[in-house]
């Protein structure tokens, strides 16, 4: 097992292809040449179309701002105007964004669908949290306030923005307990496809 702790210094900052927004890539792995997943913020500064990412499985949640409605054409209209609730759809869908008030800001998880499963769930921290960690990687993303972060007998502190990045399954459980205001942590897990 390998724990990384990743800050602001450590992402990297890029602009969309169509103008739209820009995407900061928070950690990412990828074997033999192609990519598995992704972590990232987006900051969609308009309305308009999605990028294609035939392949992946995306799950998108609302960090800041009013909100956007998402369109596909293999489905109805989504609405996602609720902070810190997943969503997940097919990377392949052609997806159109309509912001409701204004720019918004989301985090994202893609995994090669074919290669790996990806989950996403945030936890509220008014109380210390113990869960066990069963995936390849389990990735820690501290959301609001700062969060304890306890591995086996090796403490973390998060602040606000850090994310924590855990190799390997352990049957060492993960620990978190909040300080601030309604702390809150996204816990992204993957799991390779086993044949």
């Amino acid at each position: 097992m390998s724990v990384t702790h990743l800050t602001s210094r450590d992402y990297i900052r890029q602009p969309w292809k169509n103008g739209g927004g820009t995407t900061t890539e928070l950690d990412a792995h990828s074997e033999d040449g192609a990519r598995l997943w992704r972590v990232s913020i987006a900051d969609v500064a308009a309305s308009g179309p999605f990028s294609d990412f035939s392949g992946f499985e995306r799950t998108l949640m609302l960090l800041e701002g009013h909100g956007m409605v998402l369109a596909f054409d293999q489905g109805p209209e989504v609405q996602l105007d609720r902070p810190f609730a997943p969503f997940t759809f097919d990377g392949a869908w052609r997806t159109g964004c309509r912001l409701i008030d204004g720019p918004v800001r989301d985090f994202n998880l893609m995994v090669d669908r074919e290669r790996a499963r990806g989950t996403m769930e945030v936890a509220w921290l008014g109380r210390t949290v113990t869960r066990p960690r069963r995936a390849d990687w389990t990735l820690v993303y501290a959301l609001a306030g700062a969060v304890d972060v306890r591995v086996g007998p090796s403490p973390f502190r998060l602040e606000r923005g850090d994310l924590l990045r855990l190799d390997g399954a352990s049957e060492e459980p993960l620990s978190f307990s909040g300080h601030g205001v309604d702390p809150a942590v996204a816990i992204v897990e993957v799991r390779r496809q086993r044949l």
